[in-house]
Formats: structure tokens, sequence, C-alpha cells
């Protein structure tokens, strides 16, 4: 019988295939691993995980990591990144300032020593519901222990994070911070390839009930004429409504009437002009400097009283945990997105 051989091309088109096969499955392998672990660590996360870990930011010693119970006591709440994302303690901002806020005894924190609220931001902004979540959680616990609150900015306060800082009886930034863009995102992207599918004599079928179902069809033609979608714009003026309400409650008695945010719209500045705006009260401040001036503003004598906060450094599992779940996000993106965003729109 005759033996065919099989070509020189062949061979190595069967052996790159192959490898390719076992490599994919050696990296599928460990991703699958990994992801197993990830999900036993939210479980446990979930349970054994609810209480935060506590911070002692200063104490009446210097800085230490012993909590005194009896010590006049900043209480500094962390707003830091894209509001309404997840952050390392697998909760949102929101549910971490609730739960904070609403249960400070959970972490040996005797209320009647807290004698002012510090919140120091670094944020853009994010989800416009969970600002406004945080806001009203901020000014509940002020107004049930009738405690001024402090905000200290980082690099950015923007949006959403300014509207949470609209708590603050006084702010202060750093120089070259990044602060204001009060006004609202329709998040959601809305593409339309009805014409670029036409063009390739690609057809879609839209099932849908409901007037205005469909607001923004990606495949059919776009609705002309703004009344198609005018429910989605009177959303966002009434949140906009919202937020500048919010900030002239705050601000005006600074010169930042309701008139004057709408006449400056979403602009962002630096610490220095947005001082002489109104956005803030105090510039060329670092974090030090606003905590002993908080201390000073509070009557607290000397260096008797201590800063509690809820950062702690990661284990090696969570700091795998987080990197997992921030190159998941990337990748897949998350699981919901808010629709209306109060997000500095920033390159």
């Amino acid at each position: 019988m005759p033996h065919c051989k099989e070509s020189i091309f062949t061979v190595i088109l069967k052996r790159f295939f192959g490898s390719f096969v076992s490599v994919f499955g050696f990296i599928l392998g460990i991703f699958l691993f990994f992801m197993l672990i990830g999900l036993a660590y939210k479980g446990n996360a979930s349970t054994a995980g609810d209480i935060l870990p506590i911070k002692v930011e200063r104490s009446n010693t210097g800085y230490a990591a012993t909590l005194s119970t009896s010590t006049p006591t900043i209480l500094q709440i962390n707003v830091e990144g894209v509001i309404g994302k997840i952050n390392r303690h697998s909760m949102n901002t929101r549910e971490m300032v609730a739960k904070i806020l609403r249960q400070p005894s959970l972490y040996g924190i005797d209320t009647s020593t807290v004698k002012g609220l510090l919140l120091k931001i670094n944020s853009p902004g994010g989800s416009a519901s969970e600002s406004d979540d945080i806001y009203q959680e901020i000014m509940t616990f002020k107004k049930k222990h009738s405690i001024p609150v402090h905000v200290w900015v980082g690099s950015m306060c923007a949006s959403g994070g300014y509207y949470i800082a609209c708590t603050g009886d006084h702010i202060s930034a750093q120089t070259v911070s990044v602060i204001g863009s009060v006004g609202v995102l329709l998040s959601n992207p809305n593409f339309n390839f009805y014409g670029l599918m036409q063009k390739n004599g690609v057809e879609s079928t839209p099932i849908a009930a409901g007037k205005n179902k469909r607001h923004f069809p990606m495949f059919s033609p776009s609705p002309k004429g703004k009344e198609h979608y005018q429910d989605i714009l009177n959303l966002v003026d009434a949140i906009y409504e919202r937020f500048t309400d919010v900030v002239a409650d705050a601000r005006a008695s600074h010169g930042l009437t309701k008139e004057k945010i709408i006449e400056l719209g979403a602009t962002i500045y630096y610490g220095e002009r947005a001082k002489q705006l109104g956005y803030i009260d105090q510039t060329n401040t670092t974090y030090n400097m606003a905590v002993q001036q908080f201390a000073t503003a509070l009557g607290i004598e000397g260096e008797n009283y201590q800063v509690i906060s809820f950062e702690s450094p990661l284990s090696y599992l969570q700091n795998f945990q987080s990197k997992f779940d921030s190159a998941y996000t990337t990748i897949f993106g998350t699981k919901e997105e808010p629709p209306f965003s109060l997000m500095a729109d920033l390159p």
C-alpha cells in the first residue's frame, strides 16, 4: 500500500496548534484557579469582613495604632476613587460610609467622644444616586450628633466628589487640587450603527413593548426630535437641579449662589481659583495642616485628640483580590453601571 507522508508545512502547523492549545489550556487553568480563590475570599469578606479595619491616624501621644475610648476624637471618612465602584473592602463608598456612621459602636467608638467629622476626598465623582446617598448619610450623622464637618481635598474633588464635599462647614484643599464640575452626565454611550449596517446589508429586528422603550436604538434609525427622549432630559434636569441646590445651600454665603453656579457650569478649577469663586474656603493646605486646624476649631487644647479612619494595609490575598477585581473590571466591565453620572469629564 502506498504510504503518504505529511508535508513539512502540515507537521509544523499541527505542532503549532498543539502547542497553542496546551499553552491556552494552561493559562485558562490558572485563571479558573485564581477565580475560585477570589470567589472564596469574597464569600468570607461578606461575612467575617463585614467589620471594616479601623486605623488610628493620630493619637494624643503622636502617631500610634492604639484606640482610646475616652480621648476626643475626629472621625475621618475617606472618599476615594470613582463613587459607586467596588473598593478593596468589597463594598462601594456608600456602603462603607453607611456602615461607619450608622454603627460606630461596632468599632469601639463612643460617639460622645466624637467632636468632628473629617472628610478626606480624592474623587472625580461617579454615580449620582450614590453621591446623594452619601451626602444624606453624612448630613444625618452631622445633625444627629451636632458636630461640625470639615473637608480636605487631595488631588481632586470634582462633580459627585464635590457634591459630598458640600456637607462640610469648611473646605480646604491643596494648591493644585482640581475642584468643581457641577454638572450631570448620561453615562451610557448612545451610538447608532444603522447607517453602517445598511451599507453592509445587515438588518436588525428589535422587539420591544411600551412607548419610548427604546430611547436610543443602536441598530435601527435614530428617532428625530427631542420629544422621543424628553423624559430622559427631564431626569437629567431634575438631578442637575438637585445638585445646584445642594451646592447653593452650602456655598451661597461664600458668594457661590445658584445663579453663579449655573453660569460657571461644569467647569473645573485649580485650588486658588476655586477659592476665589467660592467653591472652597482655603487652599495651599496639607493634610496635617487641615487636621491641626480642625482640632483648633473644635477647641481641643494641645495634642489631646485622636483621628480615626478605616483604612489598613492589604494582606497578600486581599492585594491579589484587589488587582484581580481591577483586571476583571477592565476586561469585562462592572455588573452595574449607573445611568446618571456626576463624573468630571476629564481626559
